[in-house]
């Protein structure tokens, strides 16, 4: 049984389901004693089956958290390697004389194994 609501199961809930004003089903009358016995096992009953999906919910965010620390951690790897690389090409020029090399290549230079349209030659 899924819930398809996020709606708590209550008096309150069932007589306006049901077209009635909120507030229509009162213990004070006795024609309402099952009802009332009937939704409040209905409500224990959605307790229970919310509980696992409220904590396997929480696993999923853990899970999801960690991986975006481990996807922003590695992307600052990147960048910092990237840095490193370019200084490194740098003082590469100035000890050899040569100009410094762009890091990627762009898409219209002849010889850099793609075509205009990124595809391989």
């Amino acid at each position: 049984m899924k819930s398809s609501t996020a709606t708590k199961i209550s008096n309150d809930a069932v007589s306006l389901e049901a077209g009635r004003r909120k507030g229509s089903i009162k213990k004070s009358r006795p024609g309402h004693a099952s009802l009332i016995e009937k939704i409040r096992e209905a409500a224990i009953a959605h307790r229970e089956i919310e509980a696992p999906d409220k904590a396997r919910m929480e696993k999923i965010k853990k899970s999801a958290e960690s991986y975006r620390t481990s996807l922003e951690q590695a992307l600052s790897r990147e960048v910092s390697l990237v840095l490193e690389l370019f200084q490194l090409k740098r003082q590469i020029a100035v000890l050899t004389g040569d100009k410094i090399l762009p890091i990627r290549r762009s898409l219209h230079e002849p010889g850099n194994g793609r075509s205009e349209h990124g595809t391989t030659e």
